[in-house]
């Protein structure tokens, strides 16, 4: 090797160790998100800044192949992809898939081999998409792999990155390969805005979505062509203004991850998500120049390089670790369950980068272990582990979901003596995620004279405007809640529902933005009204529809909402706080409840009482008959959901026996 070769070696080495602590500063500021700092509310700027700087590294080094041997090598580029990504991965899956089965219902296990097997085929993001999953609820079960969408969309990008940069090198001029990408950009920002995001389905898409995320690849890979790892920078890139130039973009986007929300129109709308990767690519130039600019010097510090080296497996662990702890120790206060986690995510990726990743990038998969035939033995078993347990994940048996909780005793305890019915009845329970996630712990062994149906949509308002808790503004209403009211009476016709159970106000008590953007009251006329019309049609649908009996519950008193706990959203401890009056019309909801119970007895409906079957009288109690009723402020856990049906099903036996008499 000669002198201008180890002094090349030299300033690459440096030049990486700039990227890598511009990725290991933002995988920091990702997972303080994903820990529970919701001030860090723009933190999704680190998503785009990992597709930036993944296509610069892949663009550079794919343009380095051809110039050295003359073509592209595609199977080599897919081998060396499956080598990085794959034992750090199968790792991660095989813990998710044994601990879902240990600990997780069949609903949530079948939901999770579906997901392990989209990691696998890396399409997860369209996965979360068909599902309208959304990104940032921060409150019920969170999904244990909902972060590997963004591999998934690597990944995708990958397959097309060989052919991409062939085409940009074909054009043998770089203005006309800048141009290229500049039009992939402008492709995806179209796309963006024609989706838009006026509900929680659109929101998923263009946030899950792989052509939405094409501008950042498009930006890196533009990176790729005036600026390619293996070359001197150009002139331009080290003079003082380009230099200022990554520190304004640094300071702008750190700004951004405290004041920009990514479900904003400013973000997606109007175009901001493109200037935020065009900020970040003029900070990974800079990064890049760390021989001889601050940024770049300062981003090559120790720890964050070290950090950056071993980012992938931060990524990969950090999730599950928050989502296990939170599942498994809720009793931690904030500061000690988001040290734990930063711990004991640091503690597996340092471990997946000595003993799975680095031996098998360096000397491929037969150095896992000193014996090659045995390296390849263990990977090719522990892929198979990961395919064994996904495939029972999904076969789960979900007939008798909630199993599990049959003994859980009676909110009442007169109702140990409720009789099952002679016949079996079928009972639609309709309403928004409260009764979606009661009808997914229906303790069906414990009550088998019912039959349940789910017909809720989770995140349907029936007054179909938006509730000020949790939301920013007006939203236009889900489709899918559009379609449930517009078709109520054909779908209680199809399923045979002999009762319909309404759980679907549990955002009543809240002022709610009307399709202007003004704030209604809930003493507002206007408000009740629409209330009103939407319960007297979803009472005669569910009548015309063939349904014996139409019957709604009130709402039970709730924690206050002040007190924040771990897992909550931020913007709801805001909302408690900016208007503690309002605040408590929905923790103690006794106004709403006394209309409810005016509207039932006009139109003669039965209502059952939750708030007093609670004893919401004597204050509100997170443990009834020692169950751990509330998974947060708003959704049962799946114990206390059986309690609540403990409560229900004889009652509604009860005004289905009454309706038969008479």
């Amino acid at each position: 090797m000669t002198a201008i070769d180890v002094k090349h070696q030299a300033r690459e080495s440096r030049r990486l160790g700039g990227l890598d602590g511009l990725r290991g500063f933002f995988m920091i500021v990702f997972m303080g998100y994903h820990f529970g700092l919701s001030q860090l509310d723009g933190a999704w700027i680190a998503i785009s800044m990992f597709f930036v700087l993944s296509a610069y590294l892949i663009g550079s080094l794919l343009m380095r192949e051809y110039e050295r041997a003359g073509s592209i090598s595609f199977l080599g580029f897919y081998q060396r992809r499956v080598r990085r990504l794959l034992p750090a991965l199968f790792t991660v899956l095989l813990f998710v898939g044994v601990y879902a089965m240990a600990t997780y219902s069949p609903i949530m296990r079948k939901q999770v081999g579906g997901d392990i097997l989209a990691s696998l085929g890396f399409f997860l993001n369209w996965r979360l998409i068909g599902r309208a999953d959304d990104y940032f609820a921060e409150f019920g079960s969170q999904p244990l792999l909902r972060h590997l969408w963004t591999l998934s969309v690597e990944e995708q990008f990958y397959v097309l990155v060989p052919a991409i940069v062939l085409v940009l090198i074909a054009t043998r001029r770089r203005s006309r390969a800048v141009v290229i990408c500049l039009t992939l950009v402008g492709v995806s920002l179209w796309m963006t805005q024609r989706i838009g995001i006026s509900t929680i389905g659109t929101q998923s898409r263009v946030y899950y979505g792989t052509d939405t995320r094409m501008h950042a690849f498009a930006i890196g890979l533009m990176l790729a062509v005036v600026a390619p790892i293996g070359k001197p920078l150009p002139d331009w890139s080290r003079r003082p203004v380009a230099v200022s130039a990554a520190w304004l973009s640094f300071t702008a986007l750190m700004a951004g991850v405290f004041l920009l929300p990514a479900m904003s129109a400013w973000v997606y709308v109007q175009g901001g998500i493109v200037l935020v990767a065009i900020a970040l690519g003029v900070m990974v130039l800079g990064a890049a120049n760390n021989a001889s600019g601050a940024f770049g010097r300062a981003m090559s510090v120790g720890p964050l390089a070290w950090a950056g080296v071993r980012s992938y497996g931060l990524y990969l662990w950090h999730w599950p670790v928050i989502v296990v702890l939170k599942e498994q120790a809720p009793q931690l206060g904030f500061w000690a369950m988001f040290g734990l986690a930063f711990i004991l995510t640091f503690i597996l990726a340092s471990f997946s980068y000595r003993f799975l990743e680095k031996p098998v990038i360096d000397g491929g998969f037969g150095a896992l272990l000193p014996s090659p035939v045995v390296s390849r033995t263990l990977f090719l078993a522990l892929f198979s582990c990961v395919l064994v347990a996904s495939a029972a994940l999904v076969r789960t048996d979900t007939s008798r979901a909630a199993g599990t909780y049959d003994n859980v005793g009676f909110l009442d305890d007169d109702d140990a003596n409720s009789q099952p019915l002679a016949e079996p009845i079928r009972v639609g329970i309709t309403g928004d995620s409260v009764a979606h996630g009661l009808a997914q712990n229906f303790p069906s062994a414990r009550f088998k004279d019912i039959e349940l149906v789910n017909l809720s949509v989770e995140g349907c308002d029936f007054s179909l405007w938006t509730p000020m808790v949790m939301n920013a503004g007006p939203i236009d209403p889900d489709p899918k809640c559009v379609a449930l009211l517009d078709q109520f009476e054909e779908r209680v016709r199809d399923a045979k529902v002999d009762v319909v159970l309404m759980v679907g106000l549990n955002w009543g008590p809240v002022p709610h933005w009307d399709n202007n953007g003004l704030v209604v009251e809930t003493h507002d006329r206007r408000y009740l009204e629409r209330l009103e019309d939407a319960l007297e049609g979803l009472l005669a649908d569910s009548l015309n529809g063939g349904a014996e009996s139409f019957v709604v519950t009130n709402i039970p008193c709730r924690q206050d909402l002040s007190t924040a706990q771990v897992g909550w959203p931020e913007n709801i401890v805001e909302f408690a706080r900016a208007y503690p009056e309002r605040s408590l019309a929905f923790t103690s909801p006794t106004a709403f409840n006394k209309w409810l119970g005016s509207w039932a007895n006009g139109s003669q409906v039965p209502m059952l009482d939750l708030y007093s079957a609670f004893r919401c009288d004597l204050g509100f109690r997170p443990t009834v008959n020692r169950v751990s009723v509330w998974e947060d402020f708003l959704h049962y856990t799946p114990e206390g959901s059986a309690l609540v049906w403990s409560w229900v099903i004889p009652r509604i036996r009860e005004q289905h026996q009454e309706g038969q008499r008479s």
